[in-house]
């Protein structure tokens, strides 16, 4: 049985900055991680990373601090926030974008030409074409520099804790690693059917698009070690995934939210509006739910494809590609055959809301770019689940907390695996890089914490 100061279960981006954070301090670490390749959620995301008061927004003239963050989120979600999470990591959100910069060298710019939802400032950084994917590999290679040993192919068995002591984690295959602490970074369950059912049952049939390897491990090792899960109903979801007309939707179909941001609606396939946008990517997952839409369509300009085509990779690669799901509208016979005659009723009442002619029908107050411009395009989507946003209930420094509120001694929960910071239930709560700021935020936290240990 080999000893070592810490075992990370989990390869996504909260797995590998704890892994970073602690091997700096010098511990010893072994990150283990089920699929062939590290990457989770954090790699299918754009990789946006709030960062109030960093030295980016100040070099831009944006004024901002943890407690507009805190502020901002909070009326947002109308309260419903883990308010000791969401403080904490907000309070640290700068310097971990100055330590993931400055110290692991991820090239992160502040994100200047939209805010997302819930947002009040610019405040997400991103790194180069806005991939998730650059800060996994990044963060896999920078870690192996430091000494990290990533095993990629082992699934974690079972973890816990030894008559001496120590934890014990068994891999599958017959290995059992023996270490003074372990960090949880397999993120949330979103593709357990039966925790799904369970919990989540108004987003089951919706298609997910999070890890495949999300089925609940961390959570499961953490409740039989004794802690506690809570915000279990919570999803991430997104409105428009793509559905191109010659294969499946995918993550690489994304229709990118900006394009709503600046302006963009969604109608049905009677060409009708059904809900205010401007709530985000994720609560309006309740509204096509709600509408009982298996298929939407966003609509948008020339002026806002051709602006989100130069930011985002991923969204100019959907429009080139042959079987695009996004389509040039000819007024007179819409593509996928939404109605011409509602559709145009829909873009004159949108266009006088916009205009400030009239009251949007949906209460929508922000309405980006709008009105549009002579040229529009239309994007056949679907509503998805990314992910699950309940877990373990966690500390300051990301320790698993039992149900009494005291700390396991050894034991981390990050990322997806604990509990969401913002979105306590459903879908309509999520604020964009909440998610990443709880897998770097925490991760961060946890693998200096236990470096720190190992040091001492």
């Amino acid at each position: 049985m080999t000893a070592i100061d810490l075992v990370v279960v989990g390869g996504g981006g909260g797995g590998l900055s704890a892994a970073i954070a602690a091997a700096l301090s010098g511990a010893r670490v072994v990150l283990l991680e089920k699929e062939e390749r590290c990457g989770g959620n954090t790699a299918r995301s754009i990789g946006s990373i709030p960062g109030a008061g960093s030295r980016f927004q100040e070099a831009a003239g944006v004024e901002d601090s943890p407690q507009r963050f805190v502020d901002d989120v909070t009326a947002h979600t109308h309260g419903e926030v883990n308010a000791i999470g969401l403080e904490r990591l907000a309070g640290q959100s700068a310097d971990l974008v100055h330590w993931l910069t400055d110290v692991v060298e991820l090239p992160l710019r502040l994100t200047e030409d939209y805010r997302h939802v819930g947002h009040g400032v610019t405040r997400l950084h991103n790194p180069p074409g806005r991939e998730g994917r650059v800060i996994v590999d990044h963060l896999s290679a920078f870690a192996e520099s430091k000494g990290v040993e990533i095993r990629t192919s082992s699934p974690a068995a079972d973890v816990s804790l030894s008559e001496e002591g120590t934890w014990l984690v068994s891999i599958e295959g017959g290995e059992t690693l023996s270490a003074r602490s372990v960090i949880l970074a397999t993120d949330g369950f979103g593709a357990n059917p039966e925790m799904m059912a369970e919990y989540c049952s108004r987003y089951v049939g919706l298609a997910y698009f999070g890890g495949p390897g999300n089925v609940g491990d961390g959570i499961r090792f953490g409740l039989a070690a004794g802690g506690v899960a809570e915000s279990m109903t919570a999803v991430l979801g997104f409105a428009i995934m793509g559905v191109p007309e010659a294969s499946p939707s995918s993550w690489d179909t994304m229709v990118s939210w900006t394009v709503i941001e600046n302006g963009g609606i969604v109608v049905d396939a009677a060409g009708r509006r059904f809900g205010d946008e401007s709530v985000g990517y994720s609560a309006f997952v309740d509204a096509v739910v709600d509408a009982g839409q298996p298929l939407v369509y966003a609509i948008f300009d020339e002026r806002i494809l051709q602006s989100v085509s130069s930011w985002e990779e991923r969204f100019r690669l959907l429009v080139e590609r042959a079987d695009s799901p996004v389509k040039r509208i000819d007024r007179a016979t819409p593509p996928f055959g939404i109605d011409a005659a509602e559709l145009d009723r829909t873009l004159a009442a949108y266009a006088a809301a916009a205009s400030g002619d009239a009251q949007d029908e949906f209460g929508r107050e922000d309405t980006g770019w709008a009105p549009f411009g002579d040229v529009l395009y239309a994007a056949r989507a679907e509503a998805s689940v990314l992910t699950t946003l309940g877990g373990l209930v966690v500390g300051q420094n990301a320790e698993v907390l039992d149900a009494a509120g005291s700390p396991i001694p050894g034991l981390y929960a990050v990322g997806g695996t604990a509990q969401t910071i913002t979105g306590l239930a459903g879908a309509g709560g999520y604020i964009s890089g909440s998610g990443l700021l709880a897998a770097l935020g925490y991760g961060y936290l946890a693998g200096t914490a236990v470096g720190t240990s190992a040091a001492g």
